[in-house]
């Protein structure tokens, strides 16, 4: 499927994994968050302090920065709580999105389509005006955003192998 980039007005990121480097976790804290998102009922994460001492990858901040530039919002839509993003986020101020989709409020967890209609709530915006942007191919992300009338795009991989790449295919700076 080819992206019609001139569509988009908003960028959703995922953060585990897409822009936040999880190689150092623990397997089985991994495998914990996974369970608990899964659950058929909501209730709230905590997730290992630890996880905020994991790295960006190297090419997040000045691709978020392009995005920017280029006049894109650029959100992160995360099973993370609020909170945790944020201290993330005040941990390492060279990495700036606008805003942080609040699925707390809506007591979902991704996959579930309901999280991507967040983005949508949030920011009073159509579907078909979101990117929403991640790494992992196989936890539902691509497919719950097309649930709802989004497009999707892997990245970290072929295709897209940065966020400096995706700045790129907006038109940003070569």
């Amino acid at each position: 499927m080819k992206l019609d980039f001139e569509a988009f007005y908003v960028v959703a990121f995922d953060v585990f994994g897409t822009l936040l480097d999880m190689s150092g976790v623990d397997r089985e804290e991994m495998k914990a968050y996974g369970q608990h998102i899964r659950q058929p009922k909501w209730s709230p994460l905590t997730l290992p302090s630890s996880w905020l001492d994991q790295p960006f990858f190297s090419d997040v901040a000045d691709g978020l920065k392009e995005l920017r530039r280029i006049g894109l919002l650029v959100v992160t839509c995360s099973n993370a709580p609020v909170s945790f993003q944020r201290e993330l986020f005040s941990r390492h101020p060279e990495i700036e999105v606008h805003d942080i989709i609040s699925l707390e409020e809506h007591e979902v967890f991704k996959p579930r389509r309901e999280a991507y209609l967040a983005i949508c709530e949030q920011l009073e915006v159509d579907a078909e005006h979101v990117l929403m942007v991640t790494a992992n191919e196989h936890f539902g992300d691509l497919e719950g955003a097309r649930s709802v009338g989004m497009q999707s795009i892997l990245i970290r991989g072929k295709e897209c192998p940065t966020v400096m790449d995706l700045a790129k295919m907006f038109g940003g700076e070569e």
